[in-house]
């Protein structure tokens, strides 16, 4: 009697078949943990911008736009910066320079590209009323302000997932 050597085609079917499903609960997976890595650096950013300001507030400074002007309509935060105030006047002025010491907003982007890039975030009640990177809100002063995020996942810190919220000097809410 000759025995036959190889796989037969159900025995290669449900191999294929095993591989296939363990393939996609690892994407799954591993999809999940981007989200949670992506909030969690979220919310440490966002963190640590209201430490920052709740420092150079400390130190006199002013919360401006990278050319030390006022805040426009619903700036990113990249387009920020904390300026010294050269004529005491706690508003953002012509002279005044960027102070670098605290924080550099340019390199604080939300970790997901698809956010909106621009000023049509709008703000409704302090919270932002579309998906966007980190934005200001108006005229926000180094004292009192509003910068508004988004997250993903759900209980990020007691935040509600694929919602907005927001920072001021209080700390972060929904």
């Amino acid at each position: 009697m000759q025995t036959k050597k190889g796989f037969t085609l159900i025995e290669l079917l449900v191999v294929v078949a095993i591989i296939g499903l363990l393939a996609t609960l690892g994407v799954i997976a591993f999809r999940d943990a981007q989200r949670k890595a992506r909030d969690s650096k979220r919310v440490a950013d966002i963190s640590a911008v209201v430490q920052a300001l709740a420092a150079a507030n400390q130190e006199g400074r002013v919360f401006c736009t990278s050319d030390c002007a006022a805040i426009a309509a619903d700036t990113l935060l990249t387009g920020v910066a904390i300026c010294n105030d050269v004529d005491g006047n706690r508003a953002c002025s012509v002279g005044d320079t960027v102070d670098s010491t605290f924080i550099n907003f340019a390199t604080l982007k939300d970790p997901l590209p698809a956010y909106a890039t621009d000023a049509t975030c709008g703000f409704a009640s302090h919270i932002p009323t579309q998906t966007c990177g980190y934005v200001v809100e108006t005229n926000s002063t180094i004292g009192n302000y509003y910068i508004g995020f988004t997250t993903e996942q759900d209980n990020v810190t007691g935040l509600v997932a694929g919602t907005a919220h927001a920072a001021n000097s209080n700390g972060i809410f929904n």
